[in-house]
């Protein structure tokens, strides 16, 4: 499940089940000059040591819309 979402033109937020994340991670989303989203660990906890996928939809020239996802990355807490 999602635990963040990057709409455009709008501001990052935390979604239903990534409210154990609260106050604890920075969220950045694409801007006019940036063309990077991040999810940004503050303070991880155990509960954090998972994989992560990032999931995105763009338009081509076309206006065709394309849905992908990255590998998975996982994060180990020590």
């Amino acid at each position: 499940k999602p635990v963040a979402v990057f709409p455009p033109d709008r501001v990052a937020i935390l979604t239903q089940s990534g409210d154990y994340l609260s106050g604890r991670v920075t969220l950045t989303n694409i801007t006019k000059v940036s063309t990077t989203a991040t999810l940004r660990f503050d303070n991880l906890e155990c509960e954090d040591e998972k994989d992560y996928i990032c999931s995105f939809n763009y338009v081509n020239d076309f206006g065709v819309i394309y849905h992908d996802e990255s590998e998975p990355t996982r994060i180990f807490v020590k």
